[in-house]
């Protein structure tokens, strides 16, 4: 399913290929095996950094493994997303709240402290079925215009719409700005995030890179896209979320230049130009090569348990083309993920408790962007070992 960018420009150059991968959240009881190309391209028109041969959505969502509540830091970060929505709308009883891709529901549990006027949508239908409903409306379904034209004839419009790391993993992503902008108050606030380009890939951190993730944005391009929904940047920052992500709150009438600064940054570093984003490809491949070195290292007398399996694990996992024979198991937080076999492997995914049956001293952190978290479970064993870590800079620290 090659892309079609949201500009309809057709042309886009390939800057980025990282071969064939695994469907990343494909945790199954049965081995899976099956692989798909993966190589990202820049569009001559509209900057856009995109996927450029898209996987069927209805293959990549409907069956979700990832959940939000999956991490306490991860529901720590939601906690103050919506604090931080509430300090720019007041948000009572009577304020209307769309939250397009709720997963498991984790931040509507919390916006329902102040309204139960919430509705959700989400795809993934085996989450869905699963929250607590006491708001409005759950749609288990993609956000598109079939949803947005019902959810306009039922509600008129939503004072508040939340999109976490949902944006940039959309194929119909004009249709859903375009939407956006109809469903959303005079007075409203569209509130998003996702990962940000010059924080990830232009880093060497390739493992934002996955077919889910169909754009990487950065504020020059989301200023193209926030345009179909005729929707103005009110606000850009960046966070730390996602190894780097950009947060961007978009108003339909707004004065403010705060968003300004991020752009000339942008400028600065050439964010119109294809020779930047191909010194990203450059940098990625220097990157696998340090991480395929240092695993050798730590794997060459002694097996190697992956700490995380996350999709961005199984990324690293895939690129660097892991050994799996050195490679005796996984370990997550997901509950979603226990015994179940770790994409295009044939190792299982296990919660914490395995780790006592075993003795091994290496790891290899997967879920580098949790590292004290991980770091503190392990030292809770009371033993010496060895940590392989992918990001910010390949490296092995001896505990």
């Amino acid at each position: 399913m090659i892309s079609k960018c949201i500009c309809d420009g057709s042309k886009v150059d390939q800057c980025i290929n990282l071969g064939s991968i695994p469907l990343v959240n494909n945790f199954k009881k049965k081995i899976q095996l099956k692989k798909y190309s993966l190589s990202m391209g820049l569009c001559r028109k509209c900057k856009l950094f995109q996927i450029q041969k898209n996987i069927e959505p209805k293959l990549l969502f409907n069956n979700y493994a990832h959940v939000s509540s999956g991490s306490k830091s991860n529901l720590a970060h939601i906690k103050k997303v919506f604090n931080k929505i509430c300090k720019i709308k007041k948000v009572n009883q009577k304020t209307k709240i769309l939250e397009i891709g709720c997963n498991d529901g984790s931040l509507l549990n919390i916006a329902r402290k102040k309204t139960k006027k919430i509705v959700g949508v989400d795809p993934a239908k085996n989450l869905v079925k699963k929250i607590k409903n006491d708001y409005l409306e759950l749609i288990p379904d993609f956000f598109n215009k079939k949803t947005g034209d019902y959810l306009i004839s039922k509600y008129k419009k939503f004072d508040v719409i939340i999109a976490l790391n949902v944006i940039p993993h959309t194929i119909n992503v004009r249709e859903i700005i375009e939407n956006i902008g109809e469903l959303l108050s005079d007075d409203g606030i569209f509130f998003m995030e996702g990962a940000y380009f010059y924080d990830t890939i232009f880093k060497g951190k390739f493992d934002t890179i996955y077919h889910e993730h169909v754009s990487s944005f950065t504020l020059y391009s989301l200023i193209n896209l926030l345009n179909y929904g005729k929707l103005k940047v009110h606000y850009a920052g960046k966070i730390n979320t996602q190894g780097g992500s950009i947060r961007v709150i978009g108003k339909k009438k707004t004065n403010s230049k705060q968003w300004k600064k991020l752009l000339a940054f942008e400028k600065k570093n050439n964010v119109t130009k294809l020779s930047t984003y191909r010194k990203a490809g450059k940098l990625i491949r220097q990157t696998v090569n340090k991480i395929n070195r240092l695993f050798s290292k730590l794997s060459k007398k002694e097996n190697v348990i992956l700490l995380g399996a996350p999709a961005r694990g199984v990324v690293i996992s895939h690129v660097c083309n892991l050994d799996q024979l050195k490679i005796d198991f996984a370990i997550d937080d997901s509950k979603t993920k226990f015994k179940r076999y770790f994409p295009g492997f044939k190792f299982k995914v296990f919660n914490w408790k395995k780790l006592k049956e075993s003795s091994n001293t290496n790891f290899f952190l997967l879920s580098w962007n949790y590292k004290r978290d991980m770091v503190k479970n392990i030292k809770k064993e009371k033993r010496k070992f060895n940590l392989l870590e992918p990001f910010p800079e390949p490296k092995i620290t001896k505990y």
